[in-house]
């Protein structure tokens, strides 16, 4: 009996702490759009560089569009070199 409510609340924690993250990659050159769905059940958040910060802000850092360059650059057919 304890074996099976152990059970249950690993799965009832694991029903609410789980989510999915949407990564989406744009190429600046034809526009094209790339999405990809990335499951988690511990999310590892950047933290700014402030004396002080909040979950929002870490939210925030999180989601600021990024630009790749150089060899970190998405594939893209019109890449002129």
């Amino acid at each position: 009996m304890l074996v099976k409510l152990v059970f249950f609340l690993i799965i009832l924690i694991y029903f609410f702490i789980k989510g999915t993250y949407q990564s989406t990659i744009t190429c600046t050159q034809c526009m094209y759009i790339s999405r990809s769905l990335e499951p988690f059940v511990c999310l590892t958040l950047p933290i700014p560089l402030t004396n002080q910060c909040t979950l929002e802000d870490c939210l925030a850092y999180l989601n600021e569009e990024e630009y790749l360059i150089d060899d970190s650059r998405w594939f893209c057919m019109l890449k002129i070199e």
